[in-house]
């Protein structure tokens, strides 16, 4: 046999832990990028064992209409926690977030190159049926977007303050205006970025000011809110909100009254109030940054849109999307490593990422139809080339302890580590740490962090990692 290619991987994936509480959320896996295109978007769930091939009468049973896939291409297994994929002895391999494996963990996010189709590992439901619909406005399949456009659409119809959550770059402000889109309020949404407020000038541009309440106020000036009259107020970024401002929002939340810079009579607000952030509010409450009865009054109903490293298969649904507004009647056709390099990148822009590097792709690119690698923006294949070329392969070690933590083959696990974007849940942690028999430097190796990140885990959730030491002291 040939020496193993086990990907000890940069990916932002997370390893499979099997978590037999969550009965409404499996593992599933969705082609995405297929030769024949009735194959696209093909999904299953990988329960104990699936094989991937062309030849289900070879034991196939996630069939694809690929000529490059072998009959028998690859196995994908659940392995006492973990979930594991074997390349069948391929004619053209299997690869892993671009490269090339014999096997290795899979989790969420991860992707997968089998012949000339690539696949993609996420969470859903048992039945596709139990997906929320669709919404044409907002393009995705995902269950994680689904569920973010059901959400979205109880929120429509209340006059409810809302509060949106997410990274950068998430898609936050489209967000915030399908709501007002379905809420049935006449007026118009007005978008305020809370960031961008001069500290001395805020309340002037949020609530308006009267002819001379200050030095340089020669006019009249209708505030936001006024402007927002009968519609919604978004305040993106609210966050950053001068402290002294926010007891005047509060005001306008729980009595619809405020005053005009400069006037003694309150006006009232008919507004509905949108809020967005991508920071942690409680951790501003608690450095007396935030208030925390505004957070209260702003919190009723609050929306968390995912990054797009969690909805990896909507990526290239995305990515045409942006190609076709960039350039209206080009038809871009996407080769084989150019949507693999878009399906691996981490997209720490997330959404708003993608639209700039697909409107560079189509301006740069105005005379080709196919799209390969070659015209991927140089951070974009820098970074699949990084992938591809990977870290120093691992050899293979015999498996020293935790029969359960072993891969197959023998090898050790702490070899192929997957990073963790944000904090592991319990169940999760613990399965890793009766695995690893409580060994913490172990247990970091698997997540690529260092010891002091995972005390911090554990002191989070109040773990005491003795009780799973089994075999070997720490190190």
């Amino acid at each position: 046999m040939s020496k193993s290619r086990r990907q000890t991987t940069r990916t932002e994936t997370v390893p499979a832990i099997v978590n037999e509480s969550r009965e409404s959320s499996v593992l599933r896996i969705t082609a995405v990028f297929t030769p024949n295109p009735s194959d696209r978007y093909r999904s299953a769930v990988i329960g104990e064992r699936l094989v991937i091939g062309r030849d289900p009468v070879m034991g196939a049973t996630f069939v694809l209409d690929d000529p490059n896939l072998s009959r028998c291409h690859a196995t994908l297994t659940r392995e006492a926690a973990f979930y594991v994929i074997r390349d069948a002895r391929s004619s053209n391999g299997t690869f892993v977030d671009a490269r090339r494996v014999d096997y290795d963990y899979i989790g969420e996010g991860s992707t997968i190159r089998v012949g000339s189709s690539l696949l993609v590992i996420h969470r859903g439901p048992r039945k596709l049926s139990d997906l929320p619909p669709e919404d044409p406005e907002i393009i995705g399949r995902s269950e994680a977007i689904r569920q973010v456009v059901h959400q979205l659409s109880q929120a429509g119809p209340t006059d409810q303050p809302v509060l949106i959550l997410g990274e950068s770059g998430v898609g936050k402000e489209l967000a915030a205006r399908r709501i007002h889109k379905t809420s049935g309020r006449s007026g118009e949404l007005i978008a305020v970025n809370c960031a961008n407020l001069q500290r001395e000038l805020a309340e002037s541009w949020l609530f308006g000011h009267a002819k001379g309440s200050f030095t340089g106020a020669h006019e009249k000036r209708i505030g936001y809110f006024a402007a927002a009259e009968y519609g919604t107020l978004f305040l993106d970024e609210v966050g950053t909100l001068p402290l002294e401002i926010q007891p005047k929002l509060l005001r306008v939340l729980e009595n619809h009254e405020y005053y005009v810079v400069g006037t003694t009579r309150s006006a009232t607000a008919n507004v509905r109030i949108i809020t967005a952030t991508n920071d942690d509010l409680e951790t501003k409450v608690e450095r007396g940054e935030f208030r925390r009865d505004l957070l209260a009054r702003i919190d009723v109903f609050a929306v968390r849109i995912p990054p797009l490293r969690q909805r990896r298969e909507d990526i290239l649904m995305l990515a045409e999307h942006f190609l076709e507004t960039a350039l209206p009647g080009h038809r871009f056709v996407m080769g084989l490593r150019f949507a693999e390099a878009l399906l691996v990148s981490r997209w720490t822009d997330n959404i708003r990422g993608l639209r700039k590097t697909m409107n560079i792709v189509a301006v740069m690119n105005q005379d080709t139809a196919v799209l390969d690698l070659r015209h991927c923006p140089d951070a974009l294949r820098d970074e699949y080339t990084e992938r591809v070329e990977g870290l120093p392969v691992a050899q293979p070690q015999p498996a020293q302890s935790a029969p359960a933590f072993s891969a197959p083959g023998g090898d050790s696990p702490s070899t192929s580590p997957h990073v963790v974007i944000g904090r592991p849940d319990l169940n999760e942690l613990v399965e890793v740490l009766k695995a690893a028999s409580g060994n913490l430097t172990t247990v970091a190796r698997r997540y690529r962090k260092d010891r002091q990140q995972i005390y911090r885990w554990l002191k989070h959730y109040q773990i005491d990692s003795t009780k799973y030491r089994h075999h070997h002291d720490e190190e």
